[in-house]
């Protein structure tokens, strides 16, 4: 839930900063957003312990120099800096408003209801709730958390899966109307979750 957050508030920064300016570098406000989404979902780690490991990944090609870099009270206060910089500018391009509606817990709920109107069997259903989910993490790399509601989010991917689970089960095709999702928003955020694995088929 806290990546899920972070990366929530990295769209909501991008959406009103460019990439370009070098404060607004991905890896510094990608570790900024992590920093927040761990007090904001109260699983907090130390600013310390998150620069370093940032600071890792980000250049794990060349992992034993920045191990020695990184234990440098210079460098390592150079990032601190770095860190806390872009949090304040992450602080004012959400404006303080560190709320996040994902679309996990609406998947369950509708799910359940749904389901036992469509009466699907257990077992089917669990593993339709699954594929659900896992199109919801996925649809965390593109942009939708700012274009649509966790709820038509959560309705969208319960219809993509049953959609695709249609052989193996009898799935009405009008499935959306029993997930409460219109059409049009259906097959909007299904079309996007489905170009990204088309992309990454190319």
């Amino acid at each position: 839930m806290t990546i899920a957050t972070a990366t929530v508030f990295c769209h909501r920064f991008y959406a009103r900063h460019s990439h370009a300016p070098p404060e607004n570098n991905r890896y510094v406000v990608a570790t900024a957003c992590l920093f927040l989404a761990g007090k904001v979902e109260e699983t907090p780690k130390s600013l310390r312990e998150v620069v370093r490991v940032s600071y890792l990944v980000q250049h794990k090609k060349d992992y034993g120099s920045a191990v020695r870099r990184i234990h440098q009270q210079d460098c390592f206060e150079r990032q601190r800096e770095h860190v806390l910089n872009a949090e304040r500018l992450l602080l004012h391009a959400l404006r303080f408003d560190f709320n996040v509606d994902h679309p996990y817990k609406h998947i369950l709920s509708l799910a359940k209801r749904a389901f036992e109107e469509l009466q699907f069997t257990q077992n089917f259903s669990r593993n339709l709730t699954q594929v659900a989910w896992n199109f919801a993490n996925d649809s965390l790399r593109t942009t939708l958390c700012l274009q649509f509601t966790a709820r038509a989010i959560a309705a969208a991917v319960l219809h993509l899966a049953s959609k695709l689970s249609r052989t193996t089960e009898n799935v009405p095709k009008n499935s959306w109307d029993a997930f409460g999702v219109a059409k049009y928003h259906c097959d909007e955020i299904s079309n996007q979750i489905m170009d990204l694995y088309e992309e990454a088929d190319l």
